[in-house]
């Protein structure tokens, strides 16, 4: 499968793990569509995002700090994104207000529907919950090794070898 789609400037990396960005387009396929992108930028570069206006999302700073929109995010900090007064897409301009400023945006099509959880299962009622248990002892989750190759992205260190198949 290919490798993540990316862009890469003397001034920023940006790469494309689902949705898209900057005209590159994830070959992920999900079920809700959601974006989710990792930035790599220098001190003062600015990188735009458009997502859709009613998506939910939050960007949050692995390291240094990045100025979204007016706010000012900083390393180990989330920063939510404020619901658009308009519909189709909207911009999101970032800018590094360090050297080597790591970040990712998340933002997805909200479900609108309540949500629960238990333990490492989310589900929309409990009872989905209690089925999620079930099939877990009973050993019914699929696993990774099982899914279709086109479902699977391999990675690769910097020996070549296989970390993810």
């Amino acid at each position: 499968m290919e490798d993540v789609p990316k862009i890469k400037t003397d001034t920023y990396e940006i790469r494309v793990y689902s949705g898209s960005s900057n005209g590159l387009i994830s070959p992920l396929k999900n079920h809700t569509p959601f974006t989710l992108v990792d930035f790599r930028l220098d001190n003062r570069a600015v990188v735009s995002q458009e997502i859709p206006s009613h998506y939910n999302g939050l960007v949050y700073v692995l390291k240094g700090s990045v100025k979204a929109g007016d706010k000012i995010i900083n390393a180990e900090q989330a920063g939510w994104l404020d619901k658009a007064t308009e519909d189709g897409d909207t911009e999101i301009q970032f800018e590094a207000l360090e050297n080597d400023t790591h970040f990712v945006l998340y933002a997805g099509q909200p479900h609108n529907v309540p949500v629960v959880h238990h333990g490492p299962f989310v589900a929309d009622t409990m009872e989905d919950i209690a089925q999620m248990y079930r099939d877990f002892r009973q050993g019914k989750f699929p696993h990774l090794n099982d899914l279709p190759s086109e479902q699977k992205i391999t990675s690769f260190s910097e020996s070549r070898k296989p970390i993810i198949n």
